[in-house]
């Protein structure tokens, strides 16, 4: 097994396992670290791939349903419409929360 003479008392980290990547008694711990990572990787950004799919294929937004997109894609769309007829172009607005693409799909600029 690793000696860790660089931090005693401490877990094996990934610069451990980069440096001694090729021992064969680390392989299922990078295999095992690599399927976190691309795990975790690919659910944060799930919604960032699936809006990418759907903006190459327009017509995949109407017909697949993930994590109620669409639901939400158009409330966003109405909320836009009704912040762009509530006010002058001009107009600056302020929004509340994490829906920032309000601002872009109203085409209003942030007070």
């Amino acid at each position: 097994m690793l000696k860790n003479e660089d931090s005693p008392g401490k877990g094996i980290g990934l610069v451990q396992l980069w440096r001694f990547r090729r021992r064969q008694e680390f392989r299922r711990i990078r295999r095992i670290c690599f399927a976190a990572f691309t795990i975790s990787f690919v659910w944060f950004h799930s919604r960032t791939l699936a809006n990418w799919g759907f903006l190459a294929f327009p017509q995949l937004h109407r017909e697949v349903r993930l994590w109620n997109m669409r639901e939400v894609d158009q409330r966003n769309l109405d909320i836009a419409l009704h912040l762009k007829s509530r006010t002058s172009a001009g107009e600056r607005v302020f929004i509340w929360g994490s829906s920032s693409q309000l601002y872009f799909l109203a085409n209003r600029l942030m007070t």
